[in-house]
């Protein structure tokens, strides 16, 4: 072959070669974006793997975190149990309910203190707000409800609020007996607020055993104890208490369209044993006879008290006398119709129960004071305003009361002449007129002086004294201020166990 077809042959060799170099270049190109490609989808499949092998992870940790949570959980609860229970151990809450209850109901006031006691939230309301078993057991024990303060509110919609609570109250208060205070002391606008009252109280009726009206208005102490006189059937009504009925109002009841008598179904106050009548004109309500019929149907009356109370009508005439087999108490302190008072307790014939007489004065007419006096067993009296003129008075009193242990003598003058009285000249020489008289309380607004003071000592001497309490208001000397004080105390505490001056125990060490 010669030069020129070698020539040629090289360049289609050549030519080929940079065909299958082209190829070759393109191939591999090719090949190297393959793997390329086959290494991306290696490094996307290894992510993904790791994601899920991730999630995988962190599911099985929320799990391990759950399980945890519940174990933390449990412990938590049986803490709390522990806590609790910790807190079962405290003194007062190892004692069995009924012993609770009992504790409870010590813990109230006295039914006395209890009772006109202003405040909107009832009292046991404050025991049933510490624990939920002591709300329960509270809400369990009737009588913690049983006092119940009725007050008038500011307004009609604040007063229905209020009439709401009571009555939870009321359905608290269960089977116990009700002691109600009703307070009514503003001007009755609102006939309303009594009707709703009257309404809300009618289902109770039965069950109300205290009944205190003080300051309501004349209707509504009408509608009440018309409400006691309506009911078909026993009540529990045994204090009543009525307390300056309608004050500020002008119209007697008497002149009201329907008049309102006491003289109602005399049964529904035979129950009663303890009558307060306060600061109110009596012949707003019945006369003296009327009032006399009532007294004589209230055989269980023990206690009967007379505060400020006005009579206008004249006691003329014959009346029957009021027997009280049970009697036990009786307070009157008024400075008017004094003779109309007198008269009526004239008539009350008490049983043999030992007797507190606590007066405003005593009457000046011997006759009408020994009348009660003779047929009653006064271990106490106490008389407020001791004048002159009722000397003669005490003197018959005291005749007829063998058995009196305790004497109060509030005294406006004539100290000696009061202390002549307490002892009386015999034969024999100077006895006690009450022998059984242990203690003697003597108040005054004056000095005594040397003649009082030897009469006193006189006393002293012819009694048999467990406690000697002398009081004069005028003054604010005492045996540190003067000698001749001293000496009579210093005489006293040799003969008597205790003895009071100005409201100070005398030390018998000192004098």
């Amino acid at each position: 072959m010669n030069l020129g077809d070698n020539l040629t042959a090289f360049q289609r060799w050549s030519s080929a070669y940079d065909r299958f170099k082209n190829a070759s270049n393109a191939l591999f190109d090719a090949s190297t974006a393959l793997c390329q490609s086959i290494d991306s989808s290696r490094v996307n499949l290894t992510i993904s793997d790791v994601v899920e092998q991730t999630l995988l992870q962190i599911y099985n940790k929320l799990d391990s975190i759950d399980t945890i949570g519940a174990q933390i959980a449990r412990s938590r609860a049986m803490l709390y149990r522990t806590v609790n229970m910790s807190a079962t151990l405290v003194p007062v809450n190892t004692l069995p309910s009924e012993v609770l209850a009992q504790v409870f109901m010590h813990s109230m006031p006295e039914l006395e203190d209890s009772l006109g006691e202003i405040q909107i939230t009832h009292q046991a309301s404050v025991i049933a707000s510490v624990c939920s078993r002591w709300r329960k057991l509270s809400i369990a024990t009737p009588s913690l409800w049983s006092c119940i303060n009725v007050v008038r509110r500011d307004s009609l919609d604040h007063q229905r609020y209020f009439f709401k609570l009571v009555g939870i109250w009321l359905e608290r208060a269960s089977g116990a007996p009700l002691h109600l205070y009703i307070r009514d002391a503003q001007r009755p606008d609102h006939a309303e607020r009594e009707l709703d009252l009257v309404s809300l109280l009618k289902p109770w009726l039965p069950r109300i055993a205290t009944l205190h009206l003080y300051e309501s208005s004349l209707s509504l102490c009408e509608s009440i104890i018309v409400a006691f006189f309506d009911h078909d059937g026993d009540v529990a009504l045994n204090k009543l208490d009525v307390t300056c009925p309608g004050r500020g109002e002008i119209v007697p009841l008497r002149e009201r369209i329907s008049p309102f008598s006491l003289t109602q179904p005399t049964s529904v106050l035979q129950g009663l044993n303890h009558l307060e009548l306060g600061e109110m004109n009596l012949d707003d309500l019945l006369d003296f006879r009327e009032f006399v019929v009532i007294l004589s149907n209230m055989r269980a009356l023990r206690t009967l008290v007379l505060q400020a109370l006005m009579f206008f009508d004249e006691a003329t005439g014959e009346y029957p006398e009021v027997t009280l087999p049970d009697f036990q108490k009786l307070v009157v302190r008024s400075y008017s119709s004094e003779e109309v008072l007198w008269n009526l307790v004239a008539l009350l014939r008490p049983g043999p129960n030992k007797l507190v007489v606590r007066l405003s004065s005593i009457y000046s007419n011997p006759i009408g004071t020994a009348a009660f006096f003779q047929h009653a067993n006064v271990t106490v009296l106490s008389i407020d305003n001791l004048v002159a003129g009722g000397i003669s008075g005490l003197t018959q009193s005291l005749d007829n009361c063998p058995h009196l242990q305790s004497l109060q003598l509030t005294m406006d003058s004539d100290i000696r002449g009061t202390l002549e009285v307490l002892t009386k000249e015999v034969q024999g020489g100077t006895v006690a007129r009450c022998p059984g008289l242990r203690r003697l309380q003597l108040v005054t607004a004056h000095e005594m002086d040397s003649l009082a003071i030897e009469q006193l000592k006189k006393v002293a001497g012819t009694y048999s004294l467990t406690e000697l309490d002398f009081n004069m208001h005028g003054s604010g000397r005492g045996p540190d201020d003067d000698p001749d004080t001293a000496a009579l105390v210093k005489w006293l505490c040799q003969r008597v166990q205790k003895v009071w001056v100005n409201e100070c125990l005398m030390d018998p060490n000192r004098y």
